[in-house]
């Protein structure tokens, strides 16, 4: 992500943004939602957003490409678990990007309703906007809406810190190390590794190790931690976190981590001094 944007205000998108969907929230008119829906994805043109576009078109191209190589959806034979682990691999490259996908696609017939290309606009809009499909665009909007409104979010929060820090935004489960992100959060839970940073962050002292078994107590309310064997999990998790800062960061000591009954884990004091 880089920082250069911020000569546009996230705060006055943000509230554009919110006028549109409300708008469209309480509109009952089939043609003005049509309007709304355009002056929303017009909206997304602006240079603010223009990293967050373009991760929805390449996770766009992953989740076809995904397709392509299914086994399942090209007519060959393949086990269950193969057919699931296609589904929840393609699922979550396009989970927020098919309401993009498809909003757009009704701005484009706006676009040439607006400038009298042929299409059979009423058509469109009553097929559309039945009392059926309308719940479906509400729930296409708002899931966009969302993610767009989550993503500015960060945007603001980043303005108000330095990018060349370190530092954990735990409401949305994001990592900054040096102006890149690390996002934590996968699905609706959030994974161990995402207590695992906030006991870390948390901490005044964060030359001190956390260990495994106060992140289990103070954070998953775990009264039944077994020391011999329930460190196994943590240190697992521990290893997913460091791949994935080595992966997003380029970072591939970040932390350093032990085994066992008095396994724990610490930031490296290499990366302290740039907490901010």
């Amino acid at each position: 992500m880089k920082f250069s944007i911020f000569g546009n205000n996230p705060n006055t998108l943000k509230q554009e943004l919110e006028t549109i969907y409300q708008s469209f929230d309480n509109e009952t008119r089939n043609f003005q939602l049509f309007v709304n829906i355009y002056d929303y994805m017009e909206k997304l043109k602006n240079p603010i957003l223009k990293d967050k576009i373009k991760e929805y078109k390449k996770a766009t191209e992953k989740g076809l490409s995904d397709m392509s190589k299914s086994k399942a959806l090209n007519g060959q034979e393949c086990s269950n678990d193969e057919l699931e682990n296609d589904l929840d691999s393609i699922f979550d490259s396009v989970d927020v990007v098919w309401p993009y996908v498809v909003l757009l696609s009704i701005t484009e017939v706006m676009k040439k309703h607006k400038n009298k290309e042929p299409v059979k606009f009423k058509e469109v809009i009553d097929n559309n906007f039945t009392k059926k499909y309308r719940k479906f665009f509400d729930f296409l909007l708002y899931t966009l809406h969302e993610d767009i409104m989550e993503y500015l979010d960060e945007l603001t929060f980043l303005k108000d810190h330095k990018s060349d820090k370190i530092f954990f935004d735990k409401d949305n489960s994001v990592l900054y190390i040096k102006g890149k992100k690390v996002k934590i959060k996968r699905k609706a839970d959030l994974p161990l590794e995402h207590y695992i940073l906030e006991c870390l962050f948390d901490q005044d002292d964060k030359t001190v190790e956390v260990y495994y078994k106060d992140v289990a107590e103070e954070k998953l309310r775990e009264l039944n931690y077994d020391s011999s064997t329930d460190w196994k999990k943590y240190y697992s998790a521990c290893e997913r976190l460091q791949e994935k800062i080595r992966e997003d960061a380029q970072i591939a000591d970040f932390l350093i981590f032990t085994t066992n009954k008095t396994g724990n884990v610490k930031i490296n004091p290499d990366y302290l001094p740039l907490i901010g």
